[in-house]
């Protein structure tokens, strides 16, 4: 999500177990009754769960898939996904790519408008990556994609005299080490870009990009919301930094939909933009988005008509499969596990890390609580990607308990205190928690991990649950000692998923550091022979499944259901949920 799936998906659940509250939506008189298949008379509206609120809805700081789920229907950026998670045009009508100098030409289309009638032009693309790529902004995701770019990472080393004041010694000589070199000027000077990074506009509608080496995804990235296009005018109009995005009349839109209304931890609503370059293509008129976090509310609003699609928990989709209706289900391509705070005392011994992963039956887990077409997790990238064809290639890297007996994995534990100076009693005096999200799921899967890590460890761990937002939150701010979290991925290569736990990252929260890790996720990112590149690529799951930052659980796949009249709906593990192509059956 990834993402920061962060994300507590389960439809009722998006990217880690949603937030919020919520109510019903009744739908108007004239559109239909969701969940009858009753026909559409006039404008078509389709009401849908996204269970909870949206985090953070400026474009260049987002990580979250829920507000991803809302961006991607009303703002476009040179790429979008299509049905089959392939880079297809968008504002770029076309591209041209050098391999020789790795660099990308766009060439924007014409006709594409803001919310307030200004054309969308190369320039909005450009200050939206400044600002991602700004010190000021301090974006999650800028640390994961500056690497990509000619110039991106040393440029946001590139700070003001006054914000270079602020500092402390220690922050004064990371920022010193991180900027730009006079060869990486000189560089950058020769190949005509004069702002000391890697992209530029040429005109109004052509921009140039360099990359630092041959990224064979980066079409899926320029799709990805963080690189999206901002209107400089309208954002400053609108609140700058620390506003822009909270409101419905706080957001800069050019895609299909507009956002009408945003009534907060209950519903989002969407209209379709006539000013949008293929208006004709989309044929909902509105879209509804609810936050309905619990899901016996959720799943009874669908029941009585009053929403279109909801996920399903298991009994619900048993239930739902008993009576003949049709139970849909995606492998939503991430990867659930637990965040270890490795500064913390205990858990920064990987012994320790590795005990309480273990300590867990993952193929239980799935059997009894989440009951679906999920599986337990072996190694960090989920089989969703390239096909499971890398998984297959890593192998099975986790040594889980299958016999029943954890008296081994206790002796792991034992032993990893033992080398911080620690017992079982001492860890449990830290009075350990899990951080989780609000909803009767995430209380369930907590409840299983809690019974495990005291029946086969001794070791007690209590439950905080909390809204998705104040989550992530406490994760951003390293205030948590574990967190039930999960990623999904950004584009359709491992690197989605190995890259996370680079030092100083911005979604690596664990404060993991390995220098060998490092290096090797720098060399991936620029070796171009695809064999050599998947080499780096297993030697990097092995670091993580033997330093363990975190302890995969399960690659979940998700159960959801969709009224008769609601065609067209997308979700996979690229474009958890897309409605451009829906339509109401008539």
């Amino acid at each position: 999500m990834r993402k920061l799936l962060a994300l507590s998906l389960a439809l009722v659940m998006v990217l880690a177990t949603f937030a919020g509250c919520g109510g019903t939506a009744t739908p108007p008189a004239d559109s239909g009754t969701p969940g009858t298949g009753e026909p559409a008379t006039g404008p078509k509206e389709a009401i849908v769960n996204l269970a909870s609120e949206p985090p953070e809805m400026n474009s260049i700081l987002t990580t979250s898939t829920g507000s991803m789920n809302v961006l991607r229907h009303i703002v476009e950026g040179l790429t979008m996904l299509d049905q089959h998670d392939t880079p297809v045009p968008a504002v770029a009508e076309s591209w041209d790519y050098d391999a020789d100098t790795l660099t990308y030409t766009f060439h924007l289309r014409k006709d594409y408008k803001w919310n307030n009638g200004d054309p969308v032009t190369a320039q909005d693309f450009i200050f939206a990556w400044n600002t991602l790529f700004s010190f000021e902004a301090a974006a999650d995701y800028a640390g994961t994609w500056a690497p990509l770019i000619l110039g991106a990472k040393e440029r946001m080393n590139v700070l003001t005299d006054e914000q270079y004041a602020k500092l402390d010694d220690a922050g004064k000589a990371l920022v010193d080490a991180g900027k730009p070199t006079a060869e990486l000027l000189a560089d950058l000077a020769a190949k005509g870009y004069e702002d000391g990074i890697g992209y530029k506009a040429l005109d109004d509608y052509t921009i140039q990009v360099t990359l630092t080496g041959p990224c064979t995804y980066f079409l899926s990235v320029m799709a990805f919301p963080n690189f999206l296009p901002v209107n400089e005018k309208l954002y400053n109009e609108m609140g700058g930094l620390e506003a822009y995005g909270t409101e419905a009349e706080k957001i800069a839109t050019n895609g299909p939909f507009k956002m009408t209304a945003w009534q907060h931890e209950n519903s989002i609503v969407m209209e379709k933009n006539p000013d949008y370059p293929m208006a004709d293509d989309i044929k909902l008129d509105k879209l509804t988005m609810m936050m309905i976090s619990d899901t016996g509310t959720a799943f009874n609003s669908f029941l009585a008509g009053e929403i279109d699609m909801i996920g399903l928990n298991a009994d619900q989709a048993q239930s739902m499969r008993d009576q003949g209706k049709n139970v849909l289900f995606y492998d939503d391509g991430g990867n659930w596990y637990f965040e270890f705070n490795n500064t913390l005392a205990g858990l920064k011994n990987k012994k320790v890390r590795q005990a309480m992963t273990l300590a867990v039956d993952a193929e239980l887990f799935i059997e009894t609580i989440v009951r679906n077409s999920s599986t337990a997790a072996y190694s960090f990238t989920p089989p969703a990607i390239v096909g499971g064809a890398f998984t297959n290639k890593v192998g099975k890297l986790m040594n889980r308990v299958t016999d029943g007996d954890y008296s081994k994995v206790k002796a792991l534990l034992e032993e990893g205190l033992k080398e911080e100076g620690m017992t079982i009693d001492d860890l449990n005096a830290l009075n350990l928690s899990i951080l989780t999200d609000e909803g009767d799921t995430a209380a369930k899967n907590c409840a299983f991990f809690q019974e495990q890590w005291k029946t086969n460890l001794g070791v007690d761990v209590a439950v905080e649950q909390m809204t998705y937002k104040n989550r992530l939150e406490r994760m951003t701010n390293k205030d948590f000692a574990i967190v039930y979290a999960g990623w999904g991925p950004d584009y359709n290569d491992p690197m989605t998923f190995l890259d996370l736990f680079v030092t100083g990252g911005g979604n690596n929260h664990t404060s993991y550091s390995n220098p060998e890790y490092d290096k090797l996720v720098a060399e991936a990112m620029k070796e171009g022979d695809a064999a050599k590149r998947d080499e780096i690529l297993i030697k990097i799951e092995k670091i993580i499944a033997e330093d363990m930052p975190v302890g995969p659980v399960y690659n979940r796949a998700r159960d959801y259901i969709c009224s008769d009249r609601l065609t067209g709906v997308v979700r996979t593990a690229f474009d958890d949920m897309n409605f451009r192509w829906c339509d109401i059956a008539a």
